[in-house]
């Protein structure tokens, strides 16, 4: 029995479209025991495993196995097949499976929109970026989003003219040039450990004579 989407993602694809070619690159190094042709049936095998609704990881190697395609659970074959049908928006891990890895269709949990274009999904990304941490540089993109730096030029310029240059600290920074935030009053807020207010640039370091303001004294 197919389980109806419970929720929408509207970010997802694109986050896929971002990410998902960094990740499937990043594991051709173990895949030595997945040829393309059986990575490929690999995904088409899960997708019908999975048909009737989510499996724990073990029950669905045992499936696998079943349908003719014996995966060494001590390998690295089976990340290698889980992680390349994640990052092409085909499996999920399924909502609630605690500490036993269990594995549903995506489909079958959520709806996602169609994945853009890459080079829109990275100014998308940038774009987000902005909003959220402008006035900020291309490094600060670069060392928040982990992207190589061909993406980040691509994911920057995708932006085109949406962004305004300002003065942060003596240099040049950029701002979105229609921010999508609500004007109101200003508002204080109290920065717990590792909040990405602090996280999310490349230089992270606080001038001295504000350092006890930002870092209290526990």
């Amino acid at each position: 029995m197919r389980h109806a989407p419970s929720r929408s993602h509207g970010r997802l694809g694109w986050l896929l479209a971002v990410y998902g070619p960094l990740a499937l690159a990043s594991s051709t190094r173990r895949r030595a025991d997945l040829d393309d042709a059986t990575l490929e049936r690999g995904i088409a095998l899960l997708r019908r495993a999975l048909a009737n609704g989510p499996l724990s990881r073990s029950a669905l190697l045992a499936r696998l196995a079943a349908d003719g395609l014996a995966l060494d659970p001590t390998s690295d074959a089976p990340v290698v097949l889980l992680v390349a049908a994640a990052h092409r928006g085909v499996i999920a891990l399924a909502p609630g499976a605690g500490r036993t890895p269990t594995v549903i269709l995506l489909d079958d949990w959520a709806t996602v929109e169609r994945a853009p274009r890459r080079e829109a999904a990275l100014g998308e990304l940038a774009r987000r970026y902005l909003r959220a941490f402008g006035p900020a540089r291309a490094e600060d993109f670069a060392a928040r989003s982990r992207l190589p730096s061909h993406d980040v030029r691509a994911g920057w310029e995708a932006i085109g003219g949406g962004i305004v240059e300002v003065t942060a600290d003596g240099r040049p920074a950029w701002l979105l040039d229609r921010p999508d935030v609500e004007e109101g009053p200003p508002v204080v807020r109290l920065l717990p450990a590792f909040d990405t207010d602090l996280l999310g640039y490349r230089e992270r370091s606080i001038a001295a004579e504000h350092a006890g303001k930002v870092k209290a004294a526990a």
